[in-house]
């Protein structure tokens, strides 16, 4: 009885990981220096280049586009590839040809207002942290936990 299960749960097990490992090996081939279009034609998969993809933006998803600018900056003259895990199980496998670093004087001068009083939230909030823990270890303090 608990054999059966035993089996199908690795049987289960390896049908989740070939995906991720057949998008592995596309992953290397492209660190090896082939061409996005042949890795692709070799699976029948198709090339759905997004040149000029924003940082942040959901496209094609927001889990891609982590992923996509979490990749390693290319080198010159050539890719950095990797892999992300689509909504339905399968992979999609990418490769990063060029990074811009981003310019603040083309944002309209209302974003950039925005993002300036953003990061200063951010590093004000980090400073009171700062702040409070560094006090936090010349007191002795209780935490009254029934009183949270």
């Amino acid at each position: 009885e608990v054999r059966e299960q035993v089996i199908a749960a690795i049987r289960a097990d390896r049908t989740q990981q070939a995906p991720a490992a057949a998008a592995d090996a596309l992953v290397r081939r492209l660190q090896g220096g082939e061409a996005m279009a042949d890795v692709a034609a070799s699976v029948g998969a198709q090339v759905m280049p997004l040149p000029g993809l924003p940082r942040g933006v959901p496209a094609p998803s927001p889990q891609a586009n982590r992923a996509i600018f979490a990749a390693t900056a290319p080198a010159e003259g050539k890719a950095a590839a990797g892999r992300f895990a689509m909504p339905d199980g399968r992979y999609a496998v990418f490769a990063v040809t060029a990074g811009h670093p981003g310019n603040p004087a083309e944002l309209p001068q209302d974003q950039r207002e925005m993002a300036r009083k953003q990061f200063a939230q951010i590093d004000g909030a980090a400073a009171v942290e700062g702040y409070v823990n560094e006090v936090r270890k010349s007191f002795d303090i209780v935490v009254e936990e029934s009183q949270l």
